[in-house]
């Protein structure tokens, strides 16, 4: 099972804002590590800031560390990811609320 790992996804949204989890079991292909440094590397060619650039720096060499890790761990290893999404909800008029009222009762007419 080296450089492949099962995939579990938990999504408790409720009306688009939850937390959502993903779950790796076995390490990740080393396509996934790729795409994680590719992501850094891309963001690294936007910044001008020399601080930032020291932490994108820094953060690869974190990943490196986590993959190896991750190798030596092989099956055994278990990756958490855990996102918390928020949905922005808008907010109508009274004058528009009637005329979303008067379409809805032209449309049950």
């Amino acid at each position: 099972m080296i450089g492949q790992s099962k995939t579990l996804t938990i999504s408790l949204a409720n009306q688009g804002a939850g937390p959502v989890s993903v779950t790796h079991i076995g390490q990740p292909a080393n396509a996934v590590w790729q795409a994680r440094r590719d992501a850094v590397a891309r963001e690294l060619t936007t910044t001008v800031a020399p601080p930032v650039s020291a932490l994108g720096r820094e953060y690869l060499e974190a990943l490196d560390f986590y993959q190896r890790d991750a190798v030596r761990q092989g099956a055994h290893f278990v990756e958490i990811q855990n996102t918390m999404l928020f949905a922005t909800v808008g907010q109508r008029t009274e004058a528009e609320v009637g005329t979303v009222r008067e379409v809805a009762s032209a449309a049950r007419a």
